[in-house]
């Protein structure tokens, strides 16, 4: 599996791995995203793992992507999230080239309910 691509960040290849308990949970959220909804990328939900870990591993051993997002059922990712967390990429492999693990992303709600 690629995990560290050299290549344009606007070329790397994603999918999304989550760990659900709540099948009704993903599908008003997570699967609500924009670049989710169309079927762009892969998503995986693990469904009665007996930890995230384990969930995490099997996808490790399945996807032949350049990242996996590992993110919430309940987490809606706005429109342009895929193009800004590439673009994000792009930048940080200015400073470590090697880069093959990014961080915690999060946003606050704005907006009305």
């Amino acid at each position: 599996m690629a995990i560290l691509t050299t290549g344009d960040a606007v070329t790397d290849t994603l999918s999304f791995v989550v760990c659900v308990n709540d099948p009704a949970l993903l599908q008003s959220c997570l699967m609500t995203s924009p670049c989710l909804a169309g079927g762009q990328y892969p998503v995986l939900p693990y469904e009665q793992s007996a930890s995230a870990a384990d969930a995490f591993n099997a996808a490790l051993a399945l996807i032949d992507t350049d990242w996996l997002v590992f993110v919430h059922q309940d987490v809606f990712l706005p429109d342009g999230w895929d193009a800004q967390f590439r673009a994000g990429i792009a930048a940080a492999r200015l400073q470590w080239p090697n880069l093959a693990v990014v961080g915690v992303y999060g946003v606050r709600f704005r907006g009305g309910a």
